[in-house]
């Protein structure tokens, strides 16, 4: 509870400075509305190598961002994690209830401030505040709530759009991790890309305080994790469409002989398949000023 409650503490803290660093606008002008959903389909549930679930999930994400007229945007999301089959199975099951259908599985409110500096924008710094919230009746419950601050460096106009970030954790799960990406790409059409989303994990020490035994892989410390994800993605009238497949190299960590979470134990790589699909719009965008008429010839 008071690991909680520090958390909830430092959270308002991260909000507070985001209402101090709103976007910059002129006053009387409006602010563009950037709106995204995402719906995400996925085989298993694998976070940074630790197994969350080994059943199919999907996730619904909501991100609602205003945009200044600096480029700087300030945003609020919540994230989703249902579990539309049930099996009934100590191991399958980790941390789902077997009494509702979809099972709820984890519930994740969002905060972000990104600002793009230099040229065009081309490096952007990211702070970003959540909150993970598991409300089973039974499995994962309000002892595995953990929040987290990250601090990210990106590159998006670099051909391999890489990124840096550094994310601390409160709560269930304690501690500090970096984890750097790179998401090189290229388009195949003019509405078709083809890339490889990777990342690489790295807690410099990391603890599990209370909690069940599902959390215990997190308690790591050096390399946690190796994800590779290709992928293909399309655009049909309007909706993003990206089927991939995911592999990751998990870091097994050295787990108590009373730990139950078997796999764990025994595999070191994973595969999800996943297909995620995307709907975005701006809302409030200023519309570009038309040309000026041409110059009378005398």
């Amino acid at each position: 509870m008071q690991g909680n409650m520090l958390c909830f503490k430092r959270l308002r803290a991260v909000m507070a400075l985001g209402v101090l660093s709103a976007p910059a606008t002129p006053a009387g002008a409006q602010l563009p509305v950037a709106i995204r959903f995402d719906a995400t389909f996925l085989s298993n549930y694998i976070d940074r190598g630790v197994i969350l679930g080994t059943l199919p999930v999907v996730q619904p994400a909501l991100d609602i961002g205003l945009t200044g007229a600096n480029g700087g945007q300030i945003g609020f999301g919540v994230l989703a994690t249902l579990q539309p089959v049930t099996r009934v199975d100590a191991v399958s099951l980790p941390i789902a209830s077997v009494n509702a259908l979809p099972n709820p599985v984890e519930l994740r409110p969002q905060f972000r401030l990104q600002q793009p500096f230099g040229k065009g924008g081309g490096v952007v710094v990211e702070l970003l505040a959540a909150y993970r919230m598991f409300p089973n009746d039974s499995g994962l419950t309000s002892a595995a709530n953990w929040g987290t601050v990250t601090t990210r460096l990106a590159f998006p106009k670099t051909p391999m759009r890489a990124s840096l970030g550094l994310t601390y954790e409160v709560g269930a799960v304690q501690g500090a991790y970096v984890e750097g990406r790179v998401q090189p790409s290229t388009a195949l059409t003019a509405g078709a890309r083809v890339g490889v989303d990777a990342r690489v994990g790295f807690a410099l020490e990391q603890r599990v305080s209370g909690g069940p035994a599902r959390l215990v892989p997190f308690g790591r410390t050096g390399l946690t994790h190796l994800e590779a994800m290709p992928y293909v993605e399309a655009k049909l009238a309007g909706l993003l469409v990206r089927p991939y497949l995911q592999v990751t190299y998990a870091q097994l960590p050295a787990l108590p002989a009373t730990y139950t979470g078997t796999e764990a134990l025994t595999q070191q790589f994973y595969t999800t398949f996943g297909t995620q699909l995307s709907l975005a719009g701006v809302v409030g965008a200023k519309k570009p000023p038309p040309p000026p008429p041409p110059a009378r010839r005398r």
